[in-house]
């Protein structure tokens, strides 16, 4: 073997290590680990720690008077919020979520443990406004 050839595949195989060395010597890609979707909020309030759940007492419900005025009367309640920062914001918007009536849209289904599944349930407002 000449000696220009030889030097040539010294020269060749010492650049491939460097290169190999190269490759070796770069940080690997992470794998996507974590992907967040959605929106920041700042809560201006809270509600305290265990006011969270708001129970109401309809009390005795007689069918009669469901059929002659096709609802109970209205149970009022309130909603104590906390820890309000008013420099965020000064209005409030609630919203109220649950398994919905398959016989009467628009209108809450009942626990299994608080009525049968067939009795309705909503919301109207104090101005008799009907909430969705």
């Amino acid at each position: 073997m000449s000696t220009s050839v030889g030097k040539r595949r010294g020269a060749l195989l010492a650049a491939g290590v460097l290169m190999l060395g190269g490759l070796a010597a770069r940080p690997a890609a992470a794998d996507e680990n974590m992907r967040f979707e959605g929106t920041l909020v700042a809560e201006p309030c809270v509600i305290p720690p265990g006011e969270e759940l708001i129970r109401l007492d309809f009390g005795t419900i007689v069918d009669k008077y469901l059929y002659l005025n096709g609802r109970t009367l209205s149970q009022t309640f309130s909603l104590h919020l906390a820890e309000c920062d008013l420099s965020l914001g000064n209005t409030v918007a609630v919203t109220f979520s649950g398994a919905e009536n398959a016989r009467l849209p628009g209108c809450w289904r009942w626990t299994a443990a608080a009525a049968p599944p067939a009795s309705p349930s909503g919301w109207k407002t104090s101005t008799a406004r009907r909430c969705r």
